[in-house]
């Protein structure tokens, strides 16, 4: 959650970070018990949601469980985006106008 309206709160830009309500919102999700998940879809790992160190603590458990998850990752960015991107077990494919109409249908069929 963010604002150009928020008084405090880390700063990306011209917003501030809601982390207390990002994380009342998100980590009910990210923490349910893999036993429960098909597939986790994460929109997105960014700057923002990186202020959070807990919404961090998440995806490294998701990231380390067998369940498969399908994630936007942030084009630049160093510290946690970084290290999602160059994990050696995760396929990075990034979305373009010349293949956002069929990469879907691979990346199901990868699932």
């Amino acid at each position: 959650m963010s604002s150009i309206n928020f008084k405090n709160g880390p700063q990306v830009g011209k917003y501030k970070v809601d982390i207390q309500g990002f994380e009342q919102i998100v980590l009910p999700e990210l923490n349910r018990k893999s036993s429960d998940v098909d597939v986790f879809l994460i929109d997105e790992i960014g700057k923002m949601e990186c202020f959070s160190q807990k919404f961090v603590d998440a995806i490294l458990r998701i990231l380390d469980d067998n369940v498969p998850v399908v994630a936007t990752v942030a084009l630049k960015g160093n510290g946690f985006i970084a290290e999602v991107k160059s994990r050696k077990d995760i396929r990075l494919i990034e979305i373009t106008y010349k293949n956002r109409d069929y990469i879907v249908d691979e990346i199901v069929g990868w699932l």
